[in-house]
């Protein structure tokens, strides 16, 4: 008789090909709960993925493995990550603009970079009217910031509602979470040097919780908020990401991945929500992975 089949997906907090992982022999959570739930699964973690690349990777999968019982955990990533046509994942911001090895078969890291370039250059500019999605109409630049969160946010909801239709079930987290980074996409003013860039800036910080404000009017965000399949409470709360929850488990201080005993607990999320979400309209005992 055929196992069901899991299929996983994320950023590079899932990609079991990361250098970190392969170079210290560290197994990824997909695989630490395929073992423990004895099913198969298929891990389409890609390092750098942003949320389209990210789903994209997981529709697809699904529609090659039709004929298997199909059960999806999906590790989330940035907003500020983006995919042109499936080709590269790039990661955006003005202090550079970073692509995943390109290969022969892939766009050229300097055409890529160009044209990203060209394109921040042009929404940075506030006179413009841009995007046609009008999310916050007094302030031009929030309205990008947000409309770029509403990109990765519809994106989940797609994928929650396809697998809903398909009879799948499907568990969400976050590795990095959706709508922090997504004010790197635009201007970052040169005369404030270093602490332009850094994340964690005042300047950086008012800016995610301006963002956050904007983004609870949408309805997409909305929809995240109320589903019950997902491993985090709230799961657009900064710490609540796997980034910050498991910031001390990293393998070092120069990689910033979590580490085997994260991996660990990672496993452990997934496995729990799948049993909360699959016995949450009967009453039953649940099985619980706990990592000793």
């Amino acid at each position: 008789m055929t196992k069901p089949l899991l299929i996983t997906a994320g950023c590079s907090w899932t990609d079991a090909l990361e250098p970190g992982y392969t170079e210290n022999g560290i197994n990824v959570w997909s695989s630490i709960a395929a073992e423990f739930m004895d099913w198969d699964v298929i891990n389409r973690g890609t390092g750098g993925a942003g949320n389209q690349f990210i789903a994209n990777q997981v529709f697809d999968t699904i529609n090659e493995n039709l004929d298997r019982e199909i059960i999806v955990f999906v590790y989330w990533s940035q907003a500020c990550r983006a995919s042109i046509f499936g080709l590269d994942n790039i990661v955006l911001g003005k202090s550079g603009n970073w692509v995943r090895e390109p290969n022969e078969s892939r766009l050229t890291k300097a055409s890529v970079e160009k044209y990203i370039s060209e394109r921040l250059n042009f929404i940075s500019k506030k006179n413009i009217e841009y995007p046609t999605t009008v999310v916050h109409s007094l302030d031009p630049e929030m309205n990008v910031y947000a409309t770029v969160v509403l990109e990765s946010l519809r994106t989940i909801c797609l994928l929650d509602e396809y697998c809903k239709m398909k009879g799948i079930t499907i568990i969400h987290g976050t590795a990095l979470n959706t709508i922090m980074g997504a004010e790197a996409v635009t201007h970052v003013d040169p005369h404030k040097g270093v602490e332009a860039y850094d994340v964690m800036s005042s300047r950086r910080i008012k800016l995610r919780q301006e963002l956050f404000e904007v983004c609870k009017d949408l309805k997409y965000y909305q929809y995240i908020e109320n589903m019950t399949n997902k491993i985090e409470r709230n799961f657009f709360h900064y710490s609540e990401s796997g980034y910050h929850k498991y910031e001390r488990m990293f393998i070092s201080e120069k990689d910033n991945h979590p580490n085997q005993k994260a991996h660990q607990l990672i496993a452990a999320e997934f496995i729990n929500a799948y049993h909360r979400e699959l016995n949450k309209d009967r009453p039953a005992s649940e099985q619980s992975y706990v990592y000793d």
